[in-house]
C-alpha cells in the first residue's frame, strides 16, 4: 500500500489490514480525485489561510491575544493537514477510569486563571507524591494538595487562599470558581508507572 497519500486516504482505509494490496486501479483513482480536489480547493484554501493570518495580526495588535491564540490554532490545523471536509480531526482522548488518588500523583495539567473574563494567569500545575504541588504559572510556586470528594481538590499556595476544583468524570479537565476567579485546567501528561 501506497502510505504517501497522506491522511485522506489513511482515513478512507481505516480498519483494512496492513497485509492487503489496494489495487492499482483504485490507488489511480485517489490519486485522480486527490489532484482534482487539490486544483480545486488549493486557491480557496490558500485566500483562507491569509484571511486567517490577517486576522491574527489585527487581534494581535489590539491585544487580543487569547483570541489570536485560536486563530493560529485553527491556521496550523489547515497547514499541518488535520482538516478534512472542514472538520479538524484531532486524536481521542484516553479513557482513563482511575480515581483521582491514583491519577493525580504525577500528573501535569495545563492551567489558566481568568479573572473578570480576562487570562489573567497560565502554566502548568504538577500534582506531586505526597500531597505537594508545583503550580508552575507566574507568581505560582510549591503548595499542597488533597482530595477533598469524589471529583473535588482543594489546593494551597504559598499566603493565597486555598482553591477548590472539580474534576470531570472522564479525568479529562477540571474547574473551579470563588468570587471573580475561575480556574479551568485540562490533562497534559499522566503520571510515570513502573
Amino acid at each position: 500500500m501506497n502510505w504517501k497519500l497522506g491522511p485522506v486516504l489513511a482515513l478512507l482505509v481505516a480498519g483494512e489490514s496492513f497485509a492487503q494490496e489496494v489495487p492499482e486501479e483504485l490507488e489511480n483513482l485517489q490519486r485522480l480525485f486527490r489532484s482534482k480536489m487539490n486544483k480545486e480547493v488549493g486557491p480557496v484554501k490558500a485566500i483562507y489561510l491569509r484571511e486567517l493570518a490577517s486576522l491574527e495580526r489585527k487581534l494581535l495588535a489590539t491585544g487580543r491575544k487569547e483570541e489570536a491564540s485560536q486563530v493560529n490554532a485553527e491556521k496550523q490545523a489547515w497547514q499541518d493537514g488535520k482538516v478534512i471536509d472542514m472538520k479538524i480531526i484531532r486524536p481521542k482522548p484516553p479513557k482513563i477510569n482511575l480515581p483521582l488518588k491514583e491519577l493525580l500523583p504525577g500528573s501535569v495539567w495545563e492551567y489558566r486563571i481568568d479573572s473578570n473574563g480576562v487570562v489573567a494567569n497560565r502554566g502548568h500545575i504538577f500534582f506531586l507524591p505526597g500531597g505537594k504541588l508545583n503550580l508552575a504559572v507566574p507568581n505560582g510556586g510549591l503548595g499542597t494538595w488533597k482530595i477533598d470528594k469524589d471529583n473535588k481538590v482543594i489546593f494551597k499556595v504559598g499566603s493565597y487562599p486555598a482553591a477548590v476544583i472539580q474534576f470531570s468524570d472522564d479525568r479529562q479537565s477540571f474547574s473551579g470558581q470563588a468570587d471573580l476567579i475561575k480556574r479551568f485546567g485540562k490533562l497534559f501528561a499522566l503520571p510515570i508507572r513502573k
